[in-house]
């Protein structure tokens, strides 16, 4: 999760993928990446500072299985990031 009225909230996406990626009970396959920019809210302020566009080619990047943004302050889109990481664990587990 990244702010995206804060450029520097998106800078160590590498590092913190690298790491997560190395974590002792790490298997081998890498860690689904699910990347959230939060504070969409801010948009209507004129204070948004990483673009969408920027936002999904670090997420072609790094192979997230999905984007989104939302806002926690209002609600909007956060339904549905809970709904992507449900889906992507079930079909991870083999049930869907």
């Amino acid at each position: 999760m990244y702010d995206i009225g804060r450029f520097y909230s998106l800078t160590h996406l590498k590092d913190w993928i690298t790491l997560l990626n190395k974590a002792p009970d790490r298997r081998e396959e890498k860690l689904p990446l699910l990347l959230v920019g939060d504070k969409k809210d801010l948009e209507l302020e004129g204070k948004r500072v990483i673009t969408k566009d920027y936002a999904s080619e670090q997420s072609k990047k790094y192979e997230a299985f999905d984007f989104i943004e939302c806002s926690a302050k209002t609600g909007e889109k956060v339904d549905p990031i809970f709904h992507k990481i449900a889906l992507k664990m079930l079909k991870s587990a083999g049930l869907l």
